[in-house]
């Protein structure tokens, strides 16, 4: 097969899911990006917001036990709260 092959058999599956999905009274939250124009199709923002969250735990070595945790989740809400 082809690429220029390939490429237009994967066009009309695209265009057969699209389809489907736009049948859908609520479309699944898996293609929530495609039913609605200017949902983005990735979650990079929800990826920035807990990378300080990463890195801190990283450096210090992470939380010596599940209260720690709890803490530190419940203080990065707030604090992410504060900023918005």
């Amino acid at each position: 097969m082809t690429p220029e092959e390939r490429m237009g058999l994967l066009e009309e599956q695209l265009k057969q899911v699209l389809a489907q999905v736009q049948e859908l009274q609520e479309p699944p939250e898996l293609f929530v990006f495609v039913a609605i124009p200017g949902v983005p199709a990735h979650n990079n923002l929800a990826e920035r917001s807990i990378r300080p969250l990463v890195v801190a735990r990283k450096i210090s070595g992470g939380t010596r036990s599940p209260k720690g945790s709890q803490t530190r989740i419940g203080l990065a809400s707030l604090f992410g709260t504060w900023m918005a």
